[in-house]
């Protein structure tokens, strides 16, 4: 049994929620299958990452883009401005810098962005506030803030607020009630579709340092209980900065054993269980990286990191999506008396395999197919999604092809071919009675006429071929070196 297999039994247990857990929890201790086959050799990465404009000597990460009815405006996280900090009453002290969210306004054409500007008290305090992300569906504003509150060995909380965006000039956001007492709550991503918040905390049940959580938006703003994201993706190491795109795929980072943050891909499974990828680069490289995101469309996308020969320590990057769509050749066995039928091992599951090897942002986005170049020996009819049937109607033709291309919104892969190779079956895998029919038929040297010696087996093949109307058989004749 497999993961699935757990899941999907556990789905009809209706009236035992201790047995029905006990399944689930089964299933969490499975490895799941795994998605990778060898990557291209050499292959360089299609991406060029730019480093944004507005940076600075000190820090700038989190971007976050919000495409508004009105306007299009990055959201990132800097050092707090001094002449912000004057017009505060309260003073903080910290060895560390401290940041505030700001926002400005983004050129796409030119991934260029404006001089940015902090947003007011309502979301800015005295203490450290960002990153941020937004909910479209409510209009809610939700972000990262060190709270007044200590947690062991004098580090500073960190809580999860909100406050609707169309009042941020009016009212202070609020803290959020999922907060708990002497643990950080930090790094909100909204999936609208499903309507969940995904966070990042160090509360107690998890896998160890900080995991990936999430949980349901309700209509009236009010959330359901968290639930940890699971052992494909929480270690006893730290987990940040979610993303999430479309609701199955996740974006974030991970610590490593040296201490580095990577950034992955996740791709939910079922339930709690993932695919998960490194970014290969060069979304990951020498030092840390985090927080990325993508925009709505795959248009381009930000990172941060404090990769070498940046202007500061992190830097904010963007670059256009830019995947590079490539096919592998294919081979199929058909046997000429029936119609080859490719359903679930179609054209394009090798394609999908091999793109998201080399570029695992390739799964993010449709592709179909289309029919480049037809067979020569029969009929085929090839679905967008990959699937074909294929007929022979010459079957004394050993192989057939045909080539197609795929295609996206990302532009289209060179004509991948397929060879239909016929199937052949030995003497040993014929009936029994048959496995006598075939034999050599002799002549006279220098002579085309059939000796009648071989009568009988002239008459057997006949027989044979006509009790079996599906059989085909191929006659052939040679003579030797004389």
């Amino acid at each position: 049994a497999v993961v699935l297999d757990y899941y999907h039994f556990a789905s009809y247990i209706t009236e035992n929620e201790s047995l029905k857990n006990e399944y689930r929890q089964k299933a969490l201790r499975l490895p799941i299958a795994d998605m990778i086959i060898k990557p291209s050799a050499d292959r360089e990465s299609s991406y060029n990452l730019v480093n944004l404009n507005i940076n600075t000597t000190e820090s700038e990460f989190g971007a976050y883009l919000l495409e508004n009815k009105d306007k299009t405006e990055l959201i990132y996280t800097k050092k707090q401005s001094k002449k912000y900090n004057q017009g505060l009453k309260k003073r903080i002290k910290s060895d560390s810098d401290i940041y505030n969210l700001y926002h400005a306004k983004f050129n796409s054409k030119e991934l260029k962005v404006d001089q940015g500007t902090p947003y007011p008290r309502g979301i800015n305090s005295v203490f450290q506030d960002g990153p941020a992300s937004w909910d479209e569906s409510s209009n809610q504003f939700y972000f990262t803030r060190s709270s007044g509150n200590y947690k062991k060995e004098d580090l500073i909380q960190l809580d999860l607020y909100s406050i609707n965006y169309s009042e941020i000039d009016e009212k202070i956001a609020s803290p959020l009630s999922i907060n708990l007492n002497g643990y950080s709550t930090l790094h909100p991503a909204v999936s609208p579709k499903n309507r969940r918040l995904y966070f990042s905390s160090d509360r107690p049940g998890g896998y160890g340092g900080m995991d990936l959580y999430f949980v349901d938006i309700f209509p009236n703003n009010s959330f359901g209980v968290p639930v940890n994201l699971g052992p494909d993706i929480n270690t006893p190491a730290d987990e940040i900065f979610p993303f999430v795109y479309d609701e199955k795929f996740l974006f974030y980072s991970s610590k490593s054993n040296e201490g580095k943050m990577n950034l992955k891909l996740a791709i939910n499974s079922i339930d709690i269980r993932w695919h998960v990828r490194n970014l290969p680069n060069p979304f990951n490289g020498a030092n840390d990286d985090f927080s990325i995101y993508l925009n709505n469309g795959l248009d381009y996308g930000f990172l941060s990191s404090n990769r070498p020969n940046g202007k500061g320590d992190d830097d904010l990057y963007g670059f256009r999506f830019t995947p590079k769509i490539e096919g592998l050749p294919d081979k199929y066995t058909y046997s000429p008396t029936d119609t080859l039928i490719v359903s679930t091992n179609g054209v394009l599951v090798n394609d999908e395999e091999q793109l998201f090897t080399n570029d695992p942002l390739t799964a993010l986005f449709q592709k179909k197919i289309e029919l480049s170049q037809n067979v020569k020996h029969g009929k085929i009819k090839l679905n967008s999604n990959g699937s074909f049937l294929y007929k022979n109607n010459a079957p004394l033709k050993e192989i057939d092809s045909f080539s197609y291309i795929i295609n996206s919104k990302f532009g289209k892969s060179n004509p991948v071919k397929v060879i239909l190779d016929r199937s052949t079956i030995s003497l040993d895998q014929l009936p029994e009675n048959l496995q006598q029919t075939f034999l050599p038929i002799y002549y006279n040297y220098n002579d085309s006429d059939l000796l009648s010696n071989y009568k009988n087996r002239v008459d057997a093949v006949a027989l044979a071929m006509d009790q079996n109307p599906q059989l085909v058989v191929e006659v052939s004749s040679y003579s030797d070196c004389r």
